[in-house]
C-alpha cells in the first residue's frame, strides 16, 4: 500500500500558496493624457517609422501598464509598467529596421506600425475607458504633425484644426520633436 502521498508528489507540487492581489488604482480621466505628436509611418533609413507622442497633462505620475493605443485597423497594448511623469512627454514608437538612432528614440516601443495611413484616429484607452483622441491628417513623409497647445485638448480630445506641421529637425531624418514638447506647447 501506499503509506504517504507525498512520496510520489514532486516536491514544487507538494504546496502552492496563493495571494489575491488587487489592481492598482488609478486616478485617470479624459485629458490626463493628451495626444501631443503624430508621425505617420514613412520609410526612414533601412526601415519604417512612426511615432505618437503622449503628454501627462496631470500632477502625477501614470503607470501606463495596460493603455491601449488603438487605430482603425491595429492595436497596441502597453506590457510592461512605464511611468509617464506629471507635466512630461512619452514616446511610444513603432519601427521597423536595424538603425540604433530609431531604437532608442522610443521610451515604448511597438512592434507593428498602426499609423499606416496618412489620415486617421487614434484613440488611447486604459481600464476600459476612452482617455485621449485624436483626428490626424499628415501631409508630409517624415515629418510629424504637433498639438498646436496642449489647452485645445483639456477634455482628451484633438481635432485636426487643433495639429499644425512640425518645423523643427530631429537627427536630420525627419521633422519633429520626438519626445520633448517645447514650453509655447505647453498648458501652464
Amino acid at each position: 500500500g501506499i503509506d504517504d502521498i507525498s512520496d510520489f508528489i514532486p516536491i514544487a507540487l507538494q504546496k502552492v500558496e496563493l495571494f489575491a492581489s488587487e489592481a492598482e488604482k488609478r486616478d485617470i480621466y479624459p485629458g490626463s493624457l493628451i495626444i501631443s505628436e503624430i508621425m505617420t509611418s514613412f520609410e526612414a533609413g533601412a526601415g519604417t517609422l512612426e511615432y505618437v507622442e503622449i503628454y501627462n497633462s496631470t500632477e502625477n505620475p501614470i503607470n501606463l501598464k495596460g493603455l491601449v493605443l488603438q487605430s482603425a485597423t491595429k492595436r497596441v497594448v502597453v506590457q510592461r509598467d512605464i511611468t509617464a511623469e506629471p507635466f512630461e512627454a512619452v514616446l511610444f514608437a513603432g519601427y521597423a529596421g536595424n538603425d540604433e538612432r530609431f531604437a532608442t528614440l522610443a521610451d515604448y516601443r511597438y512592434g507593428e506600425q498602426l499609423l499606416l495611413e496618412n489620415t486617421g484616429r487614434i484613440t488611447l484607452s486604459m481600464d476600459g475607458r476612452d482617455i485621449a483622441r485624436a483626428l490626424y491628417e499628415s501631409q508630409n513623409p517624415g515629418t510629424s504633425i504637433q498639438l498646436n497647445h496642449l489647452e485645445n485638448a483639456f477634455d482628451g480630445y484633438s481635432s485636426l484644426s487643433h495639429f499644425e506641421t512640425a518645423t523643427a529637425e530631429w537627427n536630420s531624418e525627419l521633422t519633429g520633436t520626438p519626445g520633448r514638447v517645447e514650453p509655447e506647447r505647453k498648458l501652464f
